[in-house]
């Protein structure tokens, strides 16, 4: 029986290592190139120095990403933010950087994959 709870402990521990080890954060600049609205309520944003678009929140119901320590984006939250980029965007405001968090989040901002989904952890316009 000391054993089973050893090993448990173990694969919880070497599951929790895998899961963590693959968080990262990545800050990007530049110009809204892209807003977009994909259904069901997930709203997409592209940096001028993104090769892709990244769905960065749901209008829907709580956005939470996988790599993320901090929670979750709320549906309100994520009309505030996605209106600050339309404003920028309309306007043509160089945004000093986003920081983009999740597992998922490549190192450099024009190495994203196409639909990979992100929190938007912090932006400075």
């Amino acid at each position: 029986m000391k054993i089973n709870i050893f090993v448990r402990a173990c694969v919880l521990l070497l599951a929790t290592a895998i899961t963590t080890a693959n968080a990262a954060a990545l800050q990007c600049s530049g110009t809204v190139t892209e807003l977009a609205y994909h259904s069901p309520g997930k709203l997409m944003l592209k940096l001028s120095s993104m090769n892709y678009g990244v769905i960065i929140c749901s209008t829907d119901s709580d956005w939470t990403v996988a790599g993320t320590e901090y929670g979750s984006t709320s549906p309100s939250a994520c009309k505030a933010i996605y209106s600050s980029f339309m404003i920028a965007k309309a306007l043509g405001t160089t945004i000093d950087y986003v920081q983009f968090d999740g597992n998922d989040v490549p190192p450099t901002c024009n190495s994203f994959k196409p639909w990979t989904t992100v929190s938007v952890r912090y932006s400075r316009f």
